[in-house]
């Protein structure tokens, strides 16, 4: 991280509605924060987690009704492992293999006709489509299977990152729609990030990787040093500002999200 930022500048250059010494107030914010929502239709069995709670990546947070997937399941895995339709096209393939063999050898003492030869010939290669068929429609079943456990996956939702869950919009028995696909809020605390309206000419002396200090908290505020992560390469023309995106480290969830924070001009 680059040396402390201190940030002046001379009267004459702030915009209208800003004076040396002025206060940037704007408000913290979860670093993330998204609505674990399901991409299926369904039932909510079961909310895994309560508010507030701190959970970790990839754990379960819902699940909808999945028992009418897991018959079908039941019904693909048993398919999938037939292997009447293949063991017997494979014994007939056999069987037709040997006869023709026979009648090619026949067929050169003059023992066994054209006619006979053709058909025997015609015999063979129904017998090989027969087991390329019995193949492909294992393989279809296995695909089946696997359709139905991806299927079954995205029943079963995960936190996409380590948070806290924040709000919980749907209980256990509600019908989750694809209008309504929200079930619960998570947020990532242990960083948060503010975003300032900075008057473009003092934006300018900053670069990405400078550390300011900011003022968090209206009440007693806290002294805390962020580090800016992004500076916006447009100017708001009706206030003369840009965009300026602070990161705050917080590990001990020492800062709340939502507060005021303060980044004083000198």
């Amino acid at each position: 991280m680059r040396p402390l930022f201190s940030l002046f500048c001379l009267f004459i250059l702030l915009p209208a509605g800003f004076a040396a010494g002025q206060d940037i107030v704007s408000f913290t914010e979860p670093y993330r924060s998204v609505d674990v929502a399901s991409t299926e239709m369904g039932t909510i069995r079961e909310i895994a987690v309560e508010e507030g709670e701190k959970i970790r990546k990839g754990q379960l947070v819902a699940k909808l009704d999945d028992r009418v997937l897991r018959s079908a399941l039941q019904l693909a895995e048993q398919a999938a492992k037939s292997k009447g339709q293949l063991n017997a096209s494979a014994a007939e393939l056999k069987v037709r293999e040997e006869q023709f063999s026979k009648l090619v050898a026949l067929h050169e003492r003059g023992h066994a006709s054209n006619s006979e030869l053709d058909r025997a010939k015609t015999q063979l290669q129904q017998a090989r489509s027969q087991l390329e068929a019995a193949e492909d429609n294992l393989r279809l079943k296995s695909l089946e299977k696997q359709r139905i456990e991806k299927q079954l996956e995205l029943l079963q939702l995960r936190a996409p990152f380590a948070g806290w869950v924040n709000r919980i919009h749907k209980e256990s028995g509600a019908y989750v729609s694809l209008y309504e696909p929200e079930i619960i809020e998570l947020v990532q605390l242990n960083v948060l990030k503010v975003e300032f309206s900075v008057p473009h000419q003092v934006a300018a002396q900053l670069t990405v990787g400078d550390s300011v200090t900011l003022r968090i908290g209206r009440q007693a505020p806290e002294t805390a040093e962020g580090e800016i992560r992004f500076i916006s390469p447009v100017v708001d023309a009706q206030t003369g500002t840009s965009r300026v995106k602070v990161r705050i480290h917080n590990p001990n969830l020492r800062f709340r999200a939502g507060v005021s924070c303060l980044l004083v001009i000198e």
